[in-house]
């Protein structure tokens, strides 16, 4: 009997990009260089899912915005649209917005089809927020060494000072140290207040997303992982132990290495 075929890909990292609206005193180019290292460094070595993920992404900038998102709305030409609300040459601030939203297009949840429905949104949240803050690591690295503009290179430093400390601040939040003693016995006290969530809620998800920051920087393996969530009808609309396990089921019939899920799973002692 053959094998079943896997689904065509793609190389993530060569998704389109395009800026519109208003961006402050921040040149349009100068933006579309940023979210171009964001997507670079997130994205190295993932494969896109050809017919699920979006063949470009345009980031409209709305100063003022009341937060960033990757709204219900559908553009042509298998199109993602991402707001971004910073004005001005924020770098670090920037890709930390579209890092994270970009972290929901790969999660599939982008288009006409995004929805952050209870009761395991959260969990995507706290994904795409260690997806984004690895690639910002990996961001800084990069500019380090080779910057889009060689004057940009003093950048690095910021961009690295705003992700540790973005993920200390997740750490350190008042359950961080429940967290730390007992993962399974945080999710068991915190699920409650976790399950309503239909955003990114710091206090609620922080020790989370600073242990799965590794598991992002670790290769492009959990980032693969990423782009098989989302992929059934109920999509968040499933409580925690189904959600993990269409997500699996996902990895496996998408071709993805379908650790993270599992990792998960023990790590939170999350049973089927």
């Amino acid at each position: 009997m053959n094998a079943p075929s896997r689904p065509a890909t793609r190389p993530y990292a060569q998704v389109g990009l395009a800026v519109e609206g208003t961006w402050g005193d921040a040149r349009p180019e100068d933006v579309l260089a940023v979210l171009g290292s964001v997507r670079d460094c997130c994205l190295a070595g993932v494969e896109a899912l050809d017919a699920d993920a979006p063949r470009a992404i345009t980031a409209l900038g709305i100063p003022g915005y009341p937060n960033p998102q990757c709204p219900a709305i559908a553009l042509a030409g298998q199109t993602a649209l991402v707001i971004l609300c910073v004005s001005g040459s924020y770098w670090s601030k920037l890709a930390y917005q579209f890092g994270h939203e970009l972290g929901h297009v790969v999660a599939n949840n982008w288009g006409e089809t995004a929805n952050t429905r209870p009761p395991s949104h959260w969990l995507e949240e706290a994904l795409v927020e260690a997806f984004g803050l690895a690639g910002m690591l990996r961001m800084a690295s990069r500019w380090s060494v080779g910057a889009p503009y060689a004057n940009w290179t003093s950048y690095a430093s910021s961009l690295e000072q705003y992700a540790r400390s973005a993920i200390q601040d997740h750490a350190s939040v008042a359950s961080g140290a429940a967290f730390a003693s007992d993962p399974s016995r945080w999710l068991a006290d915190c699920i409650a207040t976790l399950e309503p969530l239909v955003g990114l809620d710091r206090q609620a998800v922080g020790p989370l997303v600073a242990r799965l920051v590794s598991e992002f920087e670790a290769g492009p393996e959990a980032a693969s992982d990423l782009s098989a969530l989302n992929l059934w009808p109920e999509r968040s609309a499933l409580s925690l132990a189904p959600y993990l396990d269409a997500w699996e089921a996902s990895c496996t019939a998408t071709g993805r290495p379908g650790r993270l899920p599992i990792t998960l799973r023990d790590l939170l002692g999350v049973r089927s």
